[in-house]
C-alpha cells in the first residue's frame, strides 16, 4: 500500500488504524503493527539522517513507536498523523545528539554506487553526493530538519509544521533560508 506524503490532515486509512489501536484487544495491536509497517522503513530512514547512520537507529525507531503508542491518547486526529509521528522521531533524534554530543557524520545514504553508470561517472557521483552531505552537516539544524523532512520524506509544510511544532510559514521559511546556503556553499543552484 502506497503512502501519500504530501496530503494534507490525516488519511482515512490512518484515522481507521488509530481508531482501532485506541479501541484496544487483539484489533487495536494488530492495527499497530499495520502502523510499525507502513511508517517504520520511512522512520528509520528519516532517523538514519538525523543521527548518522552508525547511530542507534533501530532502538530510536522502535522507541518511536513506543512513544506514539502511549501517547495515542493525546494524538489531535484533526492533524497529520506522519507529522504527529515525526514530530516523536525528531524530537527523540534530537535527545539522542544531546546525549551523545558528536555531530552526525552520514546523514544521506549513498546513491552513487550504481552499477549502470560509468566509472567517471560513478566518481562524479560520489563526490556531488559527499559534496551534499557536507553541505547538510553545516546547515543549523532547524534547516537541516526541514529540508529532510521535505525533499527525502516528500511532507508538505503543513506536516513539517506538526512535525517539528511550528507554524507552516515557519517551514516555508526555514526551507528557503536552507537552500540559498546550499546553494552558497555547493556553488550551484539547487531546487526546492
Amino acid at each position: 500500500m502506497r503512502i501519500l506524503w504530501g496530503m494534507e490532515g490525516v488519511t482515512n486509512e490512518d484515522r481507521a488504524l488509530v481508531d482501532r489501536v485506541r479501541a484496544g484487544g487483539v484489533d487495536g495491536r494488530q492495527a499497530f503493527g499495520e502502523v510499525v509497517d507502513r511508517y517504520g522503513e520511512r522512520l528509520a530512514s528519516y532517523l538514519a539522517r538525523m543521527v548518522g547512520t552508525h547511530g542507534p537507529i533501530a532502538d530510536l525507531t522502535q522507541e518511536t513507536f513506543l512513544k506514539a503508542y502511549r501517547g495515542l491518547a493525546s494524538y489531535d486526529d484533526q492533524r497529520s498523523f506522519a507529522g504527529w509521528l515525526f514530530g516523536i522521531a525528531t524530537n527523540l533524534a534530537h535527545d539522542h545528539a544531546r546525549r551523545a554530543a558528536v555531530r552526525r557524520t552520514d546523514p544521506l545514504p549513498d546513491r552513487a554506487d550504481d552499477p549502470e553508470r560509468d566509472p567517471a561517472g560513478l566518481a562524479a557521483g560520489a563526490e556531488r553526493t559527499q559534496r551534499v552531505r557536507r553541505a547538510l552537516l553545516d546547515l543549523p539544524e532547524p534547516q537541516r530538519e526541514v529540508v529532510l523532512l521535505h525533499v527525502y520524506e516528500t511532507m508538505s509544510y503543513a506536516e513539517i509544521g506538526t512535525a517539528l511544532g511550528i507554524p507552516e510559514a515557519t517551514a516555508r521559511s526555514r526551507m528557503r533560508y536552507a537552500l540559498e546556503r546550499l546553494e552558497a556553499s555547493m556553488g550551484e543552484r539547487v531546487h526546492g
